[in-house]
C-alpha cells in the first residue's frame, strides 16, 4: 500500500525520470488509511492503495484484481501504448499479469501496453490463482517476450517472489530480454542506490540497450568499445536468473553443506539450484554451515582466481580470519566494515559472521551516513581492507 508520492521517491532514487520525457503515475485501486511500511506513514501523507488487499476474502480479492486490470488497461487506451512500466512490490505483479499476451486478449487487447518493463521488489502474493480462477488462464510459466529489469533486495522478504516473477520474462532470443540487478536492502528502493556507479551504470546500460537493435557479441572486443547493448549481453549471460532456464546443461554438482548437492553453472558463475532442505525448526549456524560439507569442497569460484574451497576457508577464519586478532572478544559483539568488492566481499560477511554479529556497510556511503551507522550498530571493531576503495 502506497501512492503516487511514493511511487515518484522511487522513481527518483533509481534515477528513472533522466532516461524518459514523460512519467505518468497510478494509484492502485483500493484505498486504505495506512501504508505498507510505518516508515513510510511518517514520510509521505494519505490515503494509501493498494492493487488487492492480502487479507480480503477470495471472492472480495477476484473481484479487486479485475477491477486492477482493467483500470490499467483503460488508462493506457486513453493514452496510448508506454515505451516502459514500472511496477513495484504487487504493482510489479500487476505489470508482470498485463505482460502476458492471453491475460490482453481476455482483457480486449490485441496489442501490448508496453514495450518494456521494470520490476522492483516483486511480490505475486496468491495472484496466480487467482488470476486462473478469474480469467481461465494459467500464467504459472508466461515466458514474456518484452525486454525486462527486475531490480531485487538481498535481505527482501519478497526476494523468493521477485525472483519467480522474474522467470516469467524470456531470457533469450534476437533482442534484450530479462536483466536481474540485485541490491543490499530490504522491501524497498533506498536513495543509496544513486550513489552505486555500477548501479546507475547497469540501469543505462539496460535502458539504453533496449532502445538500440541487438548487436551480435563480439569477445575480442573490449568493453569500453561496445555498445551498451553488447556489454548489457555480456551481463546478462552470466546472470543466475539467466541460467535457471537451462539446467540441463548448468555444468558440475558438487556436494553441499548436510549432503545437499549444488549444481554449479560454469558460464553464470553461479550456484544455480541446491536441493538442501531444512524443517521449519531446524536452526544452524554460519560456523556450522561451513564445517558441514567435505573440505575439499568448492565453496567459492571467481573469475579470476583458483576457487576457493571449504577447508581453505575454515582454515582462513581459524588463523588470519580470526576476528579476535581486531579486539573482538564475544560473539554478541559487532563488527562492522566496508563491504569490498567482488567475492572478497562474500568470504568477509562469512568469516566475521561466523564469528560475531556482522554489520557490512554501504562503500559508497558518505559520512553522515557512516556515523548514523556507527551510532546505531555500536561496533566493537571498524575493519578495512587492504587495497579497497573503503580503506
Amino acid at each position: 500500500r502506497a501512492n503516487n508520492s511514493v511511487s515518484e521517491m522511487q522513481v527518483a532514487n533509481l534515477g528513472l525520470a533522466s532516461f524518459f520525457t514523460n512519467v505518468d503515475y497510478l494509484n492502485g485501486s483500493v484505498q486504505s488509511d495506512s501504508a505498507y511500511d510505518i516508515i513510510v506513514e511518517e514520510l509521505f501523507a494519505g490515503p494509501f492503495f493498494s492493487w488487492v488487499e492480502k487479507n480480503a476474502d477470495e471472492d472480495s480479492r477476484i473481484l479487486q484484481l479485475r477491477t486492477a486490470l482493467e483500470a490499467v488497461v483503460a488508462h493506457v487506451k486513453l493514452v496510448g501504448a508506454y515505451e516502459c512500466v514500472y511496477g513495484f512490490s504487487t504493482g510489479g505483479a500487476l505489470a508482470t499479469l498485463l505482460s502476458v499476451p492471453a491475460v490482453l486478449r481476455e482483457l480486449g487487447c490485441d496489442k501490448p501496453l508496453w514495450s518494456t518493463a521494470i520490476i522492483a521488489c516483486g511480490s505475486m502474493s496468491d495472484f496466480w490463482p487467482l488470476v486462473e480462477k478469474l480469467l481461465g488462464i494459467d500464467v504459472s510459466e508466461s515466458d514474456i517476450k518484452l525486454s525486462s529489469l527486475h531490480i531485487i533486495g538481498i535481505e527482501d522478504p519478497h526476494k523468493s517472489s521477485s525472483e519467480e516473477l522474474a522467470k516469467q520474462f524470456a531470457t533469450r532470443g534476437d533482442a534484450i530480454r530479462r536483466h536481474v540487478m540485485y541490491f543490499p536492502g530490504g522491501h524497498g528502493i533506498p536513495a543509496l542506490l544513486q550513489k552505486s556507479s555500477f548501479f546507475k551504470d547497469d540501469m543505462r546500460y539496460w535502458i539504453e540497450g533496449t532502445r538500440h537493435e541487438f548487436m551480435t557479441e563480439e569477445t575480442s572486443v573490449d568493453d569500453s568499445r561496445r555498445s551498451a547493448a553488447q556489454v548489457l549481453q555480456l551481463r546478462t549471460s552470466r546472470s543466475l536468473l539467466h541460467a535457471l532456464d537451462d539446467l540441463a546443461g548448468a555444468g558440475s554438482i558438487v556436494s553441499g553443506p548436510g549432503g545437499g548437492k549444488l549444481t554449479f553453472n560454469s558460464d553464470a558463475l553461479s550456484i544455480v539450484l541446491c536441493d538442501r532442505t531444512t524443517t521449519s525448526d531446524e536452526q544452524i549456524s554460519v560456523a556450522e554451515f561451513l564445517k558441514a560439507p567435505a573440505r575439499e569442497s568448492v565453496f567459492l569460484r571467481g573469475r579470476i582466481s583458483e576457487p576457493l574451497s571449504y577447508g581453505k576457508l575454515a582454515a582462513f577464519i581459524a588463523d588470519q580470519g580470526d576476528v579476535r586478532r581486531a579486539g573482538v572478544k564475544s560473539s554478541d559483539e559487532v563488527v562492522t566494515y566496508p563491504v569490498p568488492a567482488g567475492t572478497v566481499g562474500a568470504v568477509a560477511m562469512l568469516t566475521i559472521s561466523a564469528q560475531c554479529v556482522a554489520a557490512p556497510l554501504n562503500p559508497d556511503a558518505d559520512e553522515s551516513e557512516v556515523t548514523q551507522a556507527l551510532e546505531q550498530f555500536k561496533p566493537a571493531a571498524l575493519l578495512a581492507f587492504v587495497g579497497s576503495s573503503s580503506q
